[in-house]
């Protein structure tokens, strides 16, 4: 009989905790987040130009960070990027990962701390993209584009260091005429 109250106790607890952890996970989300996706939506929705595409949704529709990443605002090819920004190990091997699509003017950037190779897959990934290594002032130095799912386990990348990489729907730089050693303005 102790041993099942023991037991009972032990998932009260455990129960508690994740009901703990739920709630703050989402007042964080509703407090750091929800803003910056109605300026987001605000934003396209005043866009009389946004490409549409079969694996795009729009920015209300856009999917929470899933690991805690920031959020910041970058250019590039003249057009306005709402991205997360990927920083921690953790996040960059997640990526979109869990996402099932991005909009006209959404994007991941992958944050590396030093100039490295930065080999990239599609590791569970559900939507096609286009992938833009930059060097560490933001000059595109590499663009792969339109990488499908399909094309797991192979891995993508410049045959030189980088410190960013930019990821976006897919066709994104040929419908905005992005090319190497165009420079992007980078988040602060």
């Amino acid at each position: 009989m102790q041993m099942r109250t023991q037991l009972f106790i032990a998932l009260v607890i455990a129960m508690v905790v994740l009901l703990a952890a739920t709630w703050y996970e989402w007042s964080a989300w509703e407090n750091t987040y929800a803003p910056a996706q109605t300026t987001q939506t605000t934003a396209v929705a005043s866009s009389t130009t946004v490409a549409s595409s079969a694996t795009s949704t729009s920015a209300s529709q856009y999917p929470p960070p899933s690991l805690g990443e920031q959020t910041g605002i970058m250019t590039i090819g003249g057009k306005t990027l709402y991205v997360d920004l990927d920083v921690t190990s953790a996040q960059q091997e997640l990526g979109l990962g869990n996402r099932s699509g991005l909009g006209a003017d959404q994007g991941m950037l992958f944050i590396f701390p030093t100039d490295d190779i930065h080999m990239f897959w599609m590791k569970d990934m559900s939507f096609s993209i286009d992938m833009i290594w930059m060097s560490d002032d933001g000059t595109i130095i590499y663009i792969q584009p339109n990488v499908a799912p399909s094309t797991y386990p192979d891995a993508f990348g410049p045959n030189g260091v980088s410190r960013y990489v930019l990821e976006v729907p897919a066709n994104f730089a040929a419908e905005n005429n992005v090319k190497v050693g165009d420079k992007a303005t980078l988040p602060q």
